[in-house]
C-alpha cells in the first residue's frame, strides 16, 4: 500500500530538470488532507486536499523562477511547500481550480528541500490518470557573448544615401541582442 506521507514522498533530481509530461504516481490513501495540513496555502481552497495525493521532493541546485503544472484531470490543484507540509513547512504557493490544467510560478532557493503536492477535490478522488512539468529558470551565460567586428561601407554619409552595415563573428543564441547605434559627432 503505497502512502505519501513526507518520508515517502518520491524524489526528484535537480539533474532531470526539465520535467516534461511526467505521469503522476498517487497514493492510495487521503495522508495529506485539511486535517493534517489545515493552514491554508496560497490560493487554492484546503477543499483540494480532499484526494488521494501526488507527493514530490527536490532540493533545486539553481536559485530562481519556478514552473510546475499539471495537467490531465478536472478539479486538481498544486501546493509547494519548503518543508514538509505535516511538520510546519512553509507555503510557498499554490493554485487549484475545475480546469483539466493548470500551472503556478514560485521562486525556489538552491539547496533548500520543497515538496510538491498534487492534490484534488474530493470528487475525483485522485490527480492520477495526470501528468506534471516542471520548468526551471534559464541557466544563465557561461561566458559573455563575442560582439564580433563591425564594418560600414563607408566613412562619411550624407543625408539620404545608402550606408551598408555588417558584423562578422558574432555570437548568436536565445536571449542574445545586437543594436546599431549611430553619433553624430563619433564620440557621444
Amino acid at each position: 500500500v503505497a502512502v505519501t506521507t513526507c518520508p515517502n514522498a518520491i524524489a526528484l533530481s535537480a539533474a532531470s530538470l526539465p520535467i516534461t509530461n511526467q505521469a503522476l504516481v498517487c497514493g492510495t490513501g487521503n495522508d495529506l488532507s485539511s486535517t493534517t495540513v489545515p493552514t491554508t496555502c496560497g490560493g487554492a481552497s484546503n477543499s483540494y486536499k480532499g484526494g488521494n495525493e501526488s507527493l514530490y521532493t527536490l532540493t533545486p541546485t539553481t536559485t530562481g523562477l519556478y514552473n510546475i503544472a499539471i495537467a490531465g484531470q478536472t478539479w486538481t490543484a498544486i501546493f509547494v511547500y519548503q518543508g514538509c507540509p505535516t511538520s510546519g513547512g512553509t507555503c510557498v504557493g499554490s493554485v487549484g481550480s475545475s480546469a483539466s490544467s493548470k500551472n503556478i510560478n514560485v521562486t525556489l532557493t538552491a539547496g533548500l528541500q520543497y515538496y510538491i503536492w498534487f492534490d484534488t477535490w474530493p470528487t475525483p478522488n485522485s490527480p492520477c490518470p495526470g501528468t506534471f512539468s516542471i520548468t526551471p529558470p534559464p541557466t544563465p551565460c557561461s561566458v559573455l557573448p563575442n560582439a564580433g567586428v563591425a564594418t560600414i561601407s563607408t566613412t562619411t554619409g550624407c543625408a539620404g544615401n545608402t550606408v551598408a552595415l555588417s558584423a562578422s563573428g558574432l555570437t548568436f543564441g536565445l536571449g542574445v541582442t545586437y543594436n546599431w547605434q549611430s553619433s553624430p559627432d563619433i564620440s557621444t
